[in-house]
């Protein structure tokens, strides 16, 4: 290998402009490949640095999109019961809550269900001795209609449900 004698020969030699060539190419492609990383496809630790030195300047942060757990769950249902030929219902908004023999048995005697649904909420909280007194003070009410023997029965599925609530 000769050495160039000066320097101008040196930068006008073919090894030379190759190494410059490649070194601009290497430099080139890690900045577009820098550039081409959008927020996406930053880890979520980058994310929250990026936003915490946004913050730590003075600026509003992008706030990223976020999906609720239901929205994930309704998606999730709707494709597996479309890969199985069905359609599920979107005009009811809601899936119901299944109620149990107690909480039907009271609906269907005039027990407003948005009361039934906070007797149901508190009963794991109660007595023994409470439940029977909140199946009555239920009874009791305005458009309820029970007789002696119904609101025993009712004490009684109260007392099941009760029971069930205890075992969880």
């Amino acid at each position: 290998m000769q050495f160039p004698d000066s320097f101008g020969d040196f930068l006008s030699s073919p090894m030379f402009l190759i190494s410059l060539v490649l070194v601009l190419v290497v430099v080139v492609l890690y900045f577009a490949k820098k550039k081409m990383i959008s927020p996406a496809d930053r880890s979520p630790i980058q994310k929250v640095k990026h936003m915490h030195s946004v913050i730590k300047k003075g600026n509003q942060p992008d706030i990223p999109v976020t999906r609720s757990r239901q929205d994930i769950i309704t998606e999730l249902f709707e494709s597996k019961m479309n890969k199985i030929g069905l359609e599920p219902a979107s005009e009811a908004g809601f899936i119901p809550v299944s109620t149990g023999d107690f909480a039907d048995y009271m609906i269907e005697h005039g027990v407003d269900s948005e009361t039934m649904r906070a007797i149901l909420d508190d009963l794991p909280t109660l007595k023994r001795q409470e439940v029977f007194d909140v199946v009555e003070a239920a009874a009791e009410m305005q458009d309820a209609n029970f007789t002696t023997r119904e609101v025993e029965k009712a004490k009684q599925l109260a007392l099941n449900e009760w029971k069930r609530q205890q075992r969880k």
